[in-house]
Formats: structure tokens, C-alpha cells, sequence
């Protein structure tokens, strides 16, 4: 009884450790991919007028706009076009 007891608490634990943080890791939002990219935020590495170029998420990146962006100037993803992202002003 002075083994069984402790060993079944500390697995318990271990498996309610183990649930907890596998649930966590299905709730959070996503890092990759299109989904990941969108409401990030960048800089423009370029004078955007319709089209140009933005560091966002480590990556320089095809970026259209309807609007002008200067060069430094911080910018939102509000979508992605095949390679291209579209953004606006942040």
C-alpha cells in the first residue's frame, strides 16, 4: 500500500499534466500558414503604391495595398492573394 498509492497519484498527475497541455496546444491560435500570417504586423521595406515589399513574420513578402505606405512605415496583414499579402496601415 506504502508504493501503490504514491504511484498512482503521481501518474494521475503525470496524465492530468499531460491533457492539460494538450488541450492548451488545441485552443491556440495558429503560428503557420495562412491562418498564422493574418493580424500580423510588419514593416514596409519598400514605398507600397498598390504593390511593394514587407518584412513581416521573418520573411520579406509581396505586399498590395489600397492605400500609400512609406518605406519603415508599420503595416497589418488583412489577407493573403497566392504570395501575396494585402495590408494596411497599422
Amino acid at each position: 500500500m506504502k508504493v501503490i498509492i504514491p504511484s498512482v497519484v503521481v501518474t494521475a498527475l503525470f496524465f492530468l499534466f499531460a491533457i492539460g497541455m494538450a488541450m492548451r496546444a488545441q485552443c491556440r491560435k495558429p503560428t503557420t500558414g495562412m491562418k498564422g500570417i493574418i493580424g500580423e504586423i510588419g514593416v514596409a521595406r519598400t514605398k507600397i503604391e498598390r504593390e511593394g515589399k514587407v518584412f513581416v513574420h521573418g520573411e520579406i513578402w509581396n505586399a498590395a495595398s489600397e492605400e500609400v505606405i512609406r518605406k519603415g512605415e508599420k503595416v497589418r496583414v488583412v489577407g493573403i492573394e497566392g504570395l501575396t499579402l494585402r495590408i494596411e496601415k497599422a
